[in-house]
């Protein structure tokens, strides 16, 4: 179970260094921004295998941001640091690959927008281990579809009332501000912090 403030997965093949960590963490301390993002910028700082995978990514990254009016850079970058009680909220159901595809689809549909910074990248091929291919692209196609067309209300956990109604209070006119949306998680769970310690004390 993770603890804390914020959630960073973290592949464990090596492709990712941990030396980049601190830089994504930087945003966050200095209170600029609550969800970032380490972006694999093409050509700088990364190895890439095959050029199909890199140009795959770029398309896959341009679609979505055409689907959810975004400009992300690298939409399937592993490092990703998003507030704990934020990801605990949303309603994810992608077991495999496509849970990567599945969280920052939900995060740009509701209008969360991440902070990125620039990290390294060390692909290897399948013959090193590799294990996605051409059929993930098609499941995050279907997946960046799916998300695109759901009501923002059921992005969330059915237990998750409680930061449903949340966004559903926010002004959504224009799309949910990122601060005002994680600002509002987040003194939600504080609130509900100090109303478990009355009730326990």
């Amino acid at each position: 179970m993770a603890t804390g403030t914020h959630i960073l997965p973290f592949d464990a093949d090596l492709e990712y260094s941990s030396e980049d960590i601190p830089r994504l963490i930087e945003p966050i301390i200095k209170r600029r921004y609550e969800v970032v993002y380490g972006a694999r910028l093409f050509g700088f700082n990364t190895v890439y295998q095959s050029y199909r995978y890199a140009v795959g990514n770029r398309f896959l990254t341009r679609i979505a941001n055409v689907l959810f009016d975004a400009s992300v850079s690298d939409l399937h970058t592993c490092l990703k640091i998003v507030p704990l009680v934020l990801f605990r909220s949303l309603s994810l159901r992608e077991p495999g690959f496509g849970l990567d595809t599945e969280l920052t689809a939900t995060l740009l549909r509701l209008g969360i927008r991440p902070f990125e910074v620039p990290i390294s990248y060390y692909s290897r091929s399948h013959a090193q281990g590799k294990k996605i291919n051409w059929r993930d692209a098609f499941e995050c196609l279907a997946i960046l579809l799916r998300v695109r067309t759901m009501r923002r209300s059921r992005l969330f956990a059915a237990e998750d009332a409680v930061h449903a109604s949340v966004f559903q209070n926010l002004d959504t006119r224009a799309g949910p501000t990122h601060n005002g949306l994680v600002t509002a998680f987040n003194t939600n769970a504080q609130a509900d912090e100090e109303a478990n310690a009355t009730v326990t004390g």
